[in-house]
């Protein structure tokens, strides 16, 4: 039984106790086709489709109306129980049937939009709806307006906006009704497409199996065209509304140079962006053929190597928008031999540094120095090119390496790096300052971590919460990634995948089924995994879910890269109780 009402001060029952939710009893509004005019057969998200119970006794094999027993495949979560049959029946005594008989029929005809369009801009688009079938239609519903290429053999549809229309109207046979809406121009590749519309994409209006003909196209093309990125040309700008959208942009490389996008948003904005870049189609954080090197950051740069002049498309991303508008801004440049910007500026003169330069042109073949004032030359022991404009160079340094001092390393000073490639020489003059690292920072030759857990003030049984396991390297110089090994008493760990935005949709399933060990492996989110650099940092999730009532409590060790043994390492635990449901975190330190 199925009980709803929105007058306002009606009693649910009278003389009876409130059934909702015992024996398959629920309230909720049922989504009938037309319960002013007495149609109770539901409808496109009813909660009574494929609810009910197959196995009761006289379970009818048809409906009242004697059609048979269905499966909605839009539903995906059924609540019912299916019959012998395997199908899962609807409360009431009518089965919703997608392809049922129905005497409503919509058409969509003189679909009309501007004959020229820039994605990114809004338009006006019109259409209208006819009711061809004998039975009489009450609005409102939702038309869908979408740009689509070649629609007569090889279509591809580019979805613009979707409009609320019919509100108020009654569409009986043959009569028509006039609809407008305005939709933003999608990202889509240049040159000739049409406008085309699909009518009632909700089914609020239940036309049964008379869908087939609720699609119309233009009669005319529209262009569509995107905002033309030129390299050297100077920054465009723009803004984001809030996280997700996409801005979409074409760039037409040189030839024989690499080209740099870069997207920033404006100085003090926080947030974080993504760049993606597609050659002959608009790419998505999905489907993409490069992407911007910057992990969580208010700015992003991806390069376009030099093989084509083929128009590139560039999708930029609003990953994070804390704030709304969020100004930005983004340009195209040719990448020239050159050496920009290297951090940090201040290094320490124990164990390996890594330093980030950054520029143009670089490879994996060319030399990354530090030249000291007495000329003295200092070649990185190790160099990782993210792209060609990015590269990771790690220079070993004078002071205690495995226990003995080493002499040769690069001393205190001050240094300018340098890049040769081919012969030619970038270089960035007094760049790189090497100090001394205070006693409190050497951590020994194992090294220091500092392991924060972060959970709820107190869990609940049964109920997954989430635990952040916070890593940081304290120390002054590069270490090794640490891994971290952490287990819980009184509760089950699952790992969070990491968001993933090039990842398919089953990349979640697939990252749980593997990381099942309790071993996690902290790396730096850009540059080399197997290094955490001088006080890099990052995190992991975990959702916890407690077994019991008692305390739950976490262990989490830092295992020795000497020793490898998960039971050997430096240990720290924290226990937080089992109780009701809390909101204030708890920060545990917990360092190694």
């Amino acid at each position: 039984m199925m009980f709803y009402t929105t007058a306002a001060g009606t009693a649910n029952y009278t003389e009876l106790t409130d059934p909702t939710g015992t024996n398959g009893n629920i309230s909720a509004n049922p989504v009938y086709m037309n319960g002013m005019l007495h149609d109770y057969r539901p409808t496109y998200g009813s909660p009574a489709i494929d609810a009910a119970n197959g196995t009761v006794p006289n379970y009818p094999l048809t409906d009242a109306f004697g059609l048979p027993r269905y499966n909605d495949p839009l539903v995906i979560a059924k609540t019912g129980t299916p019959d012998s049959n395997g199908n899962y029946p609807d409360m009431g005594a009518f089965e919703f049937v997608q392809t049922a008989p129905s005497n409503i029929d919509f058409t969509v005809s003189n679909v009309q939009g501007p004959s020229t369009a820039t994605a990114g801009t809004q338009v006006q688009v019109t259409w209208t709806v006819t009711n061809i079938g004998s039975g009489t239609a009450y609005g409102p519903w939702h038309d869908a307006v979408y740009l689509v290429s070649d629609p007569n053999t090889n279509p591809v549809e580019t979805y613009a906006g979707i409009a609320l229309e019919g509100a108020g109207i009654v569409l009986g046979p043959g009569a028509s009704y006039n609809a407008t809406a305005t939709v933003t121009v999608p990202g889509t590749v240049v040159g000739s497409h049409d406008w085309e519309v699909k009518t009632n994409v909700l089914g609020e209006i239940f036309e049964g199996s008379n869908t087939a003909n609720n699609t119309g196209v233009s009669l005319s093309p529209v262009i569509v065209d995107l905002t033309q990125l030129v390299p050297g040309s100077g920054p465009l700008f723009g803004s984001f509304s809030g996280s997700g959208q996409s801005t979409f942009y074409k760039v037409i490389p040189n030839a024989t140079q690499a080209t740099e996008v870069q997207l920033s948003l404006n100085t003090g904005a926080t947030g974080s962006v993504q760049l993606f870049v597609g050659g002959g189609y608009v790419p998505s954080p999905q489907h993409y053929d490069f992407q911007q090197v910057e992990f969580d950051s208010p700015s992003a740069s991806v390069v376009i190597p030099s093989n084509s002049t083929q128009i590139y498309y560039v999708t930029a991303y609003a990953q994070t928008i804390p704030v709304s508008p969020s100004a930005y801004t983004i340009q195209a440049s040719t990448v020239q031999f050159s050496l920009t910007s290297v951090q940090p500026a201040s290094i320490s003169n124990f164990g390996s540094q890594m330093l980030t330069f950054q520029g143009g042109g670089f490879t994996s073949g060319a030399t990354y120095e530090l030249v000291g004032s007495n000329n003295t030359v200092y070649t990185a022991s190790s160099v990782f090119v993210t792209d060609s404009t990015h590269a990771q160079v790690t220079f070993t340094m004078a002071g205690i390496q495995g226990g003995a001092y080493v002499p040769t390393g690069v001393p205190n000073g001050t240094y300018t790096a340098q890049v040769i490639e081919n012969g030619t020489t970038a270089s960035l003059s007094n760049s790189v300052t090497v100090t001394t690292i205070p006693l409190t920072q050497a951590g020994g030759f194992f090294g220091t971590y500092q392991i924060n857990l972060q959970a709820p003030q107190e869990f609940r049984t049964g109920f997954p919460a989430e635990v952040t396991l916070n890593y940081q390297n304290i120390t002054g110089y590069d270490q090794q990634a640490p891994v971290i090994w952490i287990s819980a008493t009184g509760a089950t760990l699952s790992e969070v995948p990491p968001t993933c935005s090039g990842c398919n949709s089953n990349f979640p399933l697939m990252y749980q089924s593997v990381s099942t060990s309790g071993l996690v492996l902290g790396i730096e989110n850009q540059g080399p995994a197997g290094v955490l650099p001088a006080g890099a940092q990052g995190s992991i999730k975990f959702l916890a879910t407690p077994t019991g009532s008692g305390n739950v409590a976490f262990t989490t060790q830092v295992i020795d890269p000497g020793i490898p043994d998960p039971l050997i390492g430096v240990e720290a635990a924290v226990s937080i109780s089992c109780d009701t449901a809390g909101t204030a975190p708890r920060l545990a330190a917990l360092s190694s």
